[in-house]
């Protein structure tokens, strides 16, 4: 069967798909601020399609990670901490990460001893944090949050995460720079320390910012208290030995509790509409973690496959939109047939982009960002009836030809008596 091209590409489609691409690349220069759209804004932001995977359709059934171990501190007492490090370094972890802000000096022999203990031992890694980032530098102003007094003497990494101002946690980034030079997150320095080459791995992939798979919570960690840490009765070498511990403000989610050091993040089972944080820090950075030590990352389309999968949406969309334009001509009610015959199309292919979207990030954890096909597919029938009013009033466009001219060939003559 041969296939009829001058009927599939036509060039006022072709031109109408052009007009809509124009459009949008203009309307993405225009800042619009209003304030009645703030609700809706800040309704919308925190929210991801992918959320839904990991809400309702992730496996929820618990697979303890025996790698890492989560200490909770309570409320971060120097003093108490110093005491369970000194328990923690006897047991011979691997690693132990601080995800605490050791801020400024308090007791100066309480602040003495734990500054000893970070001199002593050469396995910990400090939490501290990113603070004024200048557009112009391309980088952070300083490094802050722990008192030079601690951060001295150990490996530090920061704790902030992308996206802190709504405190929605879906990305991290592995390396930042500073006016005093490049900083690792929290995460990359731990997981350095405990297997360098998956840190190699996580470095090839070249990604400024990565996603975060969360597929662990809590209760997926073997966690001590305090009290446990300290009872001099209790073995810890059996389970700390060789292991990554990350210490860090892990205490019960009780109505009363201070929300301190808690985000909210996909696993959250209301992914609409959230009220309370589901995730501790500490949590998130063994989530990272094991991320890079099994080399479990998620992976994203192409976006020049998705531009271009954009264009021929588009482009099927205006076919769509013209043949209909045509037919419904003839017919009286043609304006109101044809405005919900196209909405419904346009509600349609939304919805199928968004659980296509769910389905491939559920079944080959990669991400699929149709955006712009989104945005194209909500403005494509206006701007297409703009382009046909354009067409009909603009003399140049009129005189278009509905289809590409094709070259005629005429039989070969090989007698020129025989042309009349």
């Amino acid at each position: 069967m041969r296939i009829n091209w001058r009927h599939i590409f036509r060039l006022h489609n072709i031109l109408a798909t052009v007009f809509i691409f124009l459009v949008m690349w203009i309307l993405s220069f225009v800042h619009i601020e209003h304030h009645f759209l703030d609700p809706f804004t800040y309704g919308i932001r925190d929210y991801d399609v992918t959320d839904i995977v990991y809400s309702r359709l992730r496996n929820s059934q618990v697979k303890l990670d025996d790698r890492i171990v989560l200490v909770n501190t309570g409320i971060p007492d120097r003093k108490t901490l110093g005491q369970m490090l000194e328990r923690i370094e006897a047991a011979q972890p691997r690693v132990i990460g601080i995800d605490i802000l050791l801020e400024g000096r308090k007791d100066h022999e309480i602040d003495a001893s734990l500054q000893q203990i970070f001199k002593q031992h050469d396995n910990i890694v400090l939490a501290n944090k990113l603070v004024n980032y200048s557009e112009s530098a391309g980088a952070f102003e300083k490094v802050t949050g722990s008192d030079t007094l601690f951060s001295d003497y150990t490996r530090t990494g920061f704790s902030n995460f992308p996206g802190d101002s709504t405190r929605a946690v879906r990305f991290f980034s592995p390396m930042e720079k500073t006016q005093s030079g490049a900083s690792y997150c929290f995460a990359v320095e731990v997981a350095k320390m405990y297997d360098p080459a998956s840190v190699e791995m996580l470095e090839k992939r070249h990604n400024k910012v990565e996603r975060i798979h969360l597929t662990t919570n809590i209760n997926s960690y073997i966690r001590f208290e305090p009290e446990t840490i300290l009872d001099t009765t209790v073995n810890l070498s059996e389970i700390f030995r060789d292991k990554i511990v990350i210490i860090g403000y892990l205490s019960d989610y009780s109505a009363d509790d201070a929300i301190l050091d808690r985000f909210y993040t996909p696993l959250n089972p209301r992914y609409t509409g959230r009220s309370v944080p589901d995730m501790y820090g500490a949590v998130i950075h063994a989530n990272i973690v094991r991320m890079m030590l099994d080399n479990d990352y998620i992976n994203y389309f192409p976006k020049w496959a998705t531009f271009l999968f954009a264009i021929v949406l588009i482009y099927a969309n205006t076919f769509f939109f013209f043949w209909n334009y045509k037919y419904f001509w003839y017919f009286k009610p043609f304006p109101k047939i044809l405005y919900r015959w196209a909405h419904l199309v346009q509600v349609v292919e939304i919805a199928l982009l968004f659980l296509l979207t769910a389905w491939v990030f559920y079944a080959f954890q990669v991400k699929m960002d149709f955006t712009v096909a989104i945005v194209a597919i909500i403005l494509v029938f206006d701007l297409c009836i703009i382009y046909y009013y354009l067409r009909q009033n603009i003399p140049a466009l009129g005189r278009v030809p509905e289809h590409f001219r094709t070259k005629h060939h005429h039989p070969k003559v090989t007698n020129p008596t025989e042309v009349k």
